[in-house]
Formats: structure tokens, C-alpha cells, sequence
């Protein structure tokens, strides 16, 4: 299975409007564990990455983005050079949802599935 990154918008009625991005690739889902909530991610202080091990669907909205983007760029700095090219491509595909959602204000955001 894979794990995707999509980007949202509340309607009116709290209902999901999904946003157009070039990718949605955030990884395998084996990814959940192994990376987004590794030990070297938690030892860093993530906390909001991690809980994709536990869960899905994750959704972050408003505030919230800034703090997956702060996650991102640190787990950006965990990446071991020969895995780089894999993992800078998804995480990139993050920051990408993350820029998107904050175009249409505080009612949208990125979700994980």
C-alpha cells in the first residue's frame, strides 16, 4: 500500500473539496513506522509525524500546518545521503500540500491516508 499526502479545503458544509497537486507519493506505508515514526524522528521531538504509525487518516488543518512543516524540515535533516533523492522527493510532495492548503486560509489542510 502506499501512503499519500492530499491537500483540502473546508466547504460550507465542513465537507473535504481536494486541491490539485502534481504528486500525492509520501511513501510506502510501511513508512508510517519505519520512517515518518522512526526512533530518530521521535528522538528529534517530532510528535505530529509520528502519530502516522497510529493514525489513519491523519488530518491536519489550520495552525497545525506550521508544525508539519517544521517536522518535515527536520526529518529532512535525518535523511541518510544515499536515500535522499527517495525521501527529499516525498517530503517535498509534504511541503507542496502544506503550500497549496494555506492559499485558501485557516479552514484547510493536508491529510495523510
Amino acid at each position: 500500500m502506499t501512503l499519500t499526502v492530499d491537500a483540502f479545503k473546508l466547504d460550507e458544509d465542513g465537507g473535504f473539496v481536494w486541491l490539485p497537486l502534481q504528486s500525492d507519493l509520501a511513501g510506502f506505508n510501511s513508512a508510517r513506522h519505519n520512517f515518518y515514526g522512526s526512533k530518530a524522528a521521535r528522538d528529534a521531538g517530532l510528535t505530529l509525524l509520528p502519530s502516522l504509525r497510529e493514525i489513519v487518516p491523519l488530518t491536519v488543518i489550520g495552525p497545525d500546518l506550521e508544525l508539519l512543516r517544521r517536522e518535515v524540515q527536520i526529518l529532512r535533516t535525518l535523511v541518510k545521503t544515499d536515500q535522499a533523492e527517495y525521501w527529499n522527493f516525498r517530503l517535498d510532495n509534504i511541503l507542496l500540500a502544506i503550500e497549496e492548503a494555506e492559499k485558501h486560509g485557516p479552514s484547510s489542510g493536508g491529510y495523510f491516508g
